[in-house]
Order: C-alpha cells, then sequence, then structure tokens
C-alpha cells in the first residue's frame, strides 16, 4: 500500500488515506511482494506512471516495477 499525506509547511503533516492497494495474493502478470518502498509519480500529462521498489522478504527478491494510470483525486487509477 502507498499512503499520501500532504503539508503545507513540511513539519506538520495531513493524512489524506491510500494512493493504490496491492494484493500479496496477486501473481499475474507478476508478483508484487510483500512490501513496497520509494514510491515515486511520474507524470506523463494525462497518464502518469508510478514506480515501485518491491521486495519478497528483507534478504530475498529486490525488484522494481510500475503501474500506467491516472492520478485522480488524491488516488491512481490502474489501467496496466
Amino acid at each position: 500500500m502507498i499512503l499520501l499525506y500532504e503539508s503545507t509547511d513540511l513539519v506538520k503533516w495531513n493524512y489524506l488515506g491510500p494512493v493504490v492497494k496491492g494484493d500479496v495474493r496477486e501473481t499475474e502478470p507478476f508478483w508484487t511482494g510483500t512490501m513496497w518502498e520509494c514510491p515515486n509519480l511520474i507524470d506523463f500529462g494525462e497518464k502518469q506512471a508510478l514506480l515501485i521498489s518491491a521486495q519478497a522478504n528483507p534478504t530475498d527478491h529486490l525488484y522494481a516495477f510500475y503501474f500506467i494510470g491516472r492520478f485522480l483525486e488524491d488516488r491512481f487509477a490502474i489501467e496496466s
């Protein structure tokens, strides 16, 4: 899960909710791991890419993947 916060002063933060949720049981088109870190949202105008570093466990299977979709109303709608 990737969570979204906002701040106007970088001291006080407001929780806005989850941007996107994963499912550890999902394996197609590939398994997205048990933990996500270092999310990056890249804006390409009408669509965005969400890059994520995944871990299967602390000592095995570290890899990156991405979703293509739209970031609307503080949520990321995955298209592919």
